[in-house]
């Protein structure tokens, strides 16, 4: 069976990431596992707090009213609260959830980031290393909305 060229180059691009992730298995070894924070794949490898398990029990048994419907496009007022909250606490500037905008995950993120901030013939800079695997979409849409995307290394 034939594979595209495409994919051959992604899968050859992406084993860096997975190297990273073997590399970071050898240094939890020598250095021992609470020692070494791997967030190569972005699978954090420190777990959750007691109180997680807790309230999540206490959500599975007792769901509130509503919970899997459609969330509001920015996310839920009271979470983006809670982190406005945080980050004026973290940075000492006033926050407030007006401010906050919550995605699903890095590529949702930086879709919103891209169209609102970035105007057509707008240079756009990829800072290398980057995501090989997220590069395609987020050129994609530099590419379709504005302009070629630079890439520094």
């Amino acid at each position: 069976m034939s594979v595209s060229t495409k994919i051959l180059e992604s899968m050859h691009q992406s084993s860096w990431i997975r190297r990273m992730f073997e590399d970071g298995l050898i240094l939890k070894k020598k250095f021992g596992e609470n020692n070494v924070f791997d967030f190569s794949l972005g699978n954090p490898n420190v777990e959750p707090p007691a109180k997680f398990y807790k309230i999540l029990r206490e959500l599975s048994l007792n769901p509130p009213q509503g919970i899997h419907r459609y969330m509001p496009n920015a996310g839920y007022v009271k979470t983006r609260d809670a982190i406005a909250k945080q980050l004026s606490k973290e940075t000492n500037i006033l926050f407030n959830a007006n401010h906050i905008t919550m995605t699903c995950g890095t590529g949702g993120g930086l879709n919103v980031i891209i169209k609102t901030l970035v105007n057509p013939k707008d240079e756009i800079l990829i800072f290398s290393p980057y995501f090989v695997l997220c590069l395609d979409y987020y050129c994609l849409v530099i590419i379709l909305l504005y302009n070629k995307p630079s890439i520094l290394n």
